[in-house]
């Protein structure tokens, strides 16, 4: 399911991209809601199949899909000649009224439209291009750091039940204090450690498996020079992990929304046990794109949220 809506929701970000065309929004200035209509479709999502709506519509900011985990609805671009060929007229968009949803991570309340899921209240194509703001808010937005994101999809550890305190396993590497904390320090260990300038590591269990890209070039270009010893970890923090978690967060300033999936492993290595390998979907494929040693559990906890993907019990 998770592999089926990374794909649903590029691809309708990639159809908004086409339906928004100035040529294609005059031909076609009417969308019409398509859902599949067999036992897994949401009540809410059958009855809105066949809503045509004007593509303007705001209806469209919070219902455009998919809608939720393993939602596979669409939406299909009409113009005058196409509604008269299907027997179809312009509807108004319904109020079906919303639920709370309280983040249990901050406390804060949000309501959201009846049939969407928590965090699912966006429109996909919309936050997959971002809006364009100005050099100086950007750089203001940058400045707050992981604060400039939030996280859409809901869930950590405490809501699934997990540990507070993952087990901590034992090294297959050691703390390389050698390696010169620098970009370019960080990069020749990279590639020392991964064997080259790029690899896919793969990992399994059952039926689930995860192909996570690392580029030593992008990667020592995003990880603290403070971090530089621990990069012998990766490979096993990626290969043997404790829990994957996975989650779209939004940019606050642009709308711009990323899939990210954290890596999460403990291991002793007598100060920073605590092992986070932060990737971001790049091009259709999941690729690294931080790590973070922490002596902190508690940061570490932070950085369990979103859906958890993956456990080891």
């Amino acid at each position: 399911m998770i592999f089926d809506t990374n794909m649903s929701t590029a691809y309708m970000a990639g159809r908004h991209k086409q339906m928004t065309d100035p040529d294609v929004l005059k031909a076609r200035p009417y969308w019409m809601y398509d859902a599949v209509n067999d036992s897994r479709t949401r009540p809410e999502h059958r009855a809105w199949d066949n809503l045509v709506l004007p593509a303007d519509d705001p209806w469209w900011n919070t219902h455009y899909p998919p809608n939720g985990w393993g939602c596979r609805c669409s939406v299909r671009a009409l113009g005058e000649h196409d509604l008269r060929r299907l027997g179809k007229g312009v509807n108004s968009a319904p109020d079906d009224g919303t639920y709370e949803w309280t983040d249990s991570r901050t406390g804060e309340i949000h309501q959201v439209p009846n049939g969407i899921d928590p965090g699912w209240d966006y429109n996909v194509g919309k936050a997959a291009w971002g809006e364009k703001v100005s050099e100086e808010v950007m750089a203001a937005w940058k400045a707050q750091g992981e604060k400039v994101y939030e996280r859409l999809t809901p869930g950590d550890h405490e809501s699934y039940g997990r540990k507070e305190r993952i087990p901590v396993d034992s090294p297959v590497a050691s703390v390389d204090r050698t390696i010169e904390k620098s970009e370019a320090g960080m990069r020749q260990a990279l590639r020392g450690v991964i064997g080259g300038h790029e690899k896919a590591y793969s990992f399994s269990s059952g039926d689930f498996r995860y192909d996570i890209y690392v580029n030593a070039d992008t990667l020592a270009g995003h990880i603290d020079v403070a971090r530089a010893p621990y990069i012998p970890f990766l490979p096993e923090t990626l290969t043997d992990p404790f829990e994957v978690w996975m989650s779209f967060e939004k940019h606050k300033g642009t709308g711009q929304v990323v899939l990210r999936q954290r890596v999460i492993k403990a291991i002793e290595t007598g100060d920073k046990k605590g092992m986070l390998v932060v990737t971001n979907v790049v091009g259709g494929k999941m690729e690294a794109w931080t790590f973070i040693p922490v002596d902190n559990f508690g940061y570490l906890n932070k950085q369990r949220v979103g859906k958890l993907i993956w456990k080891r019990n």
